[in-house]
């Protein structure tokens, strides 16, 4: 059984708090205090965090979990704990709760353990960063790594965002970054951009069985000394992990970032159970969808569980728009890529229905693709040419989303859409189908509206329900807690360390 005390109190109250621990036993208390423990401490219980789901306490409230703690605690405006762990005590505001990684390693220092719990068939340890005695942060990384990001998709997609996103903060934190990607791909001319070094070479999803092609990626490592390689796609996983593998690269990462099936082949077994050192996932949906049909010999182990996400802590610019309204018509809006998964049609759908029930609205379509002449043929086939408006692409999408009421996502399925937790952190009322990764994002009715698949007058009743603007609030804390980019990075950065 594994039980950690942290203890609580109202600092609008308490100007000053003595902790007596109780023997092997970890509580929570607020500032109604047990008498028993003696000095000013009267009538108060225990809140106990507890993984084990047989533990009883008549005098305590039990918590399954850290998440279940900290939302009692926000609940309760309780603004300052203390953390113990055996003799050893720390002060921390309650901000510090939004500080936690993930970990299956030793407690690093810097970070006190606060509970497990099992995730993907694994025990998980949750830390959280402290503070020295004179209220320093803690020392960011002092041994540099050199870290390849290798991700040959031609395209720019959420993927290729990530990569380049994620890179940028570990070159932030001293780290040596470089890129391999596909020659004349959207990548690679923003790594340039950005100044960040890449390689390209033509890579296909055969790529890996060209010796030449191995060697030049392996000599490339060696000569890097590449302490760490984090991959894209399949192809990626098979170039590059059987080069890095050869090369002797102690972590070798694969990010899965759709909830695609995956085959039971020899080739994959191998990279997966030998190659690989750690393979992070985007959502829980993509972790299920590696492992159902592979119980036997899939390595859950391996599994890190790292959301999308935006940045906090930058200003959201609320001033700049791409569109204004006319008269009293509602906005609604969608980006993407205009491929099939993007589900665009179901909008061209929901269009003709507000126009029949007679809405005064304008639809905006942000983003190209292969499906564009198809879609401007079934806007003009239903006479929705002064509703629907296709941007194409749109680099403002801040002042995208500032020209909305609602937006409107109706891909068909996920990895973790990047777009769905923009929305919630810029304040616009979301409606989604309840499918694939986005229950995990949009909590029907509290962040959003959650429509039945492909019903087009659910989908309607969601833009009316969110129009309401009641979930505007929920999202925006919501992506504080659990889309937090530099949050969520930190488990990244503990992989490679």
């Amino acid at each position: 059984m594994k039980v950690k005390l942290i203890s609580l109190k109202y600092h609008s109250k308490l100007d000053q708090f003595i902790i007596k621990t109780l023997k092997d036993q970890f509580v929570v208390m607020t500032d109604q205090f047990i008498e028993s423990l003696g000095g000013d401490i009267s009538g108060a219980y225990p809140l106990i965090v507890t993984d084990d789901p047989d533990y009883e306490n008549e005098q305590a409230l039990i918590f399954k979990n850290f998440e279940e703690t900290r939302s009692y605690a926000h609940d309760a405006e309780l603004t300052q704990l203390y953390v113990l762990e055996g003799d050893d005590e720390t002060l921390l505001p309650l901000e510090a709760f939004d500080e936690i990684i993930t970990l299956d390693t030793e407690t690093p220092k810097g970070w006190i353990k606060i509970h497990e719990h099992i995730q993907f068939g694994e025990y998980i340890h949750h830390y959280m960063k402290t503070k020295d005695l004179k209220g320093n942060a803690p020392i960011k990384p002092v041994t540099p790594k050199n870290v390849c990001f290798f991700n040959s998709n031609r395209a720019w997609g959420g993927g290729e965002k990530w990569h380049l996103n994620t890179a940028k903060f570990f070159k932030d934190l001293g780290h040596k970054i470089f890129m391999v990607t596909n020659i004349r791909s959207e990548l690679e001319k923003k790594a340039h951009e950005e100044k960040i070094p890449s390689l390209g070479f033509y890579i296909h999803n055969l790529s890996f069985l060209n010796p030449f092609k191995l060697l030049a990626i392996m000599s490339v490592f060696r000569e890097e000394k590449t302490d760490a390689v984090i991959m894209n796609l399949p192809s990626d996983l098979k170039l590059g992990g059987l080069a890095a593998k050869f090369s002797g690269v102690k972590k070798i990462v694969y990010r899965r970032g759709m909830p695609h099936p995956l085959r039971n082949t020899w080739l994959n077994r191998f990279l997966f159970t030998r190659v690989l050192t750690d393979i992070i996932v985007n959502s829980e949906e993509i972790g299920r969808s590696l492992v159902k049909g592979n119980e036997s010999w899939f390595p859950q182990h391996k599994l890190r569980l790292l959301y999308n996400g935006v940045d906090t802590s930058r200003a959201i610019e609320v001033s700049n728009k791409i569109y204004e309204r006319e008269g009293d018509e509602i906005v609604l809006g969608n980006a993407g890529r205009l491929t099939s998964q993007k589900g665009q049609k179901y909008l061209i759908e929901l269009a003709s229905l507000m126009v029949n029930a007679g809405v005064k609205f304008k639809l905006l379509i942000a983003g190209t693709g292969e499906l564009e002449e198809e879609l401007k043929k079934l806007i003009s086939d239903n006479n929705l040419e002064n509703e629907v408006k296709l941007l194409g692409h749109v680099d403002d999408m801040p002042a995208f989303f500032n020209s909305l009421d609602a937006f409107v996502f109706t891909s068909l399925y996920e990895g973790s859409a990047n777009t769905l937790i923009e929305t919630l952190w810029y304040r616009v009322p979301t409606v989604a189908w309840d499918i694939s990764s986005n229950p995990e994002i949009i909590l029907h009715q509290q962040t959003g509206y959650l429509a039945r698949p492909f019903d087009i007058e659910d989908l309607y009743r969601g833009v009316e329900f969110v129009l309401k603007r009641t979930t505007i609030d929920a999202g925006s804390e919501l992506v504080k807690k659990k889309f937090d980019t530099n949050k969520n990075l930190s488990v990244l950065k503990n992989i490679i360390s």
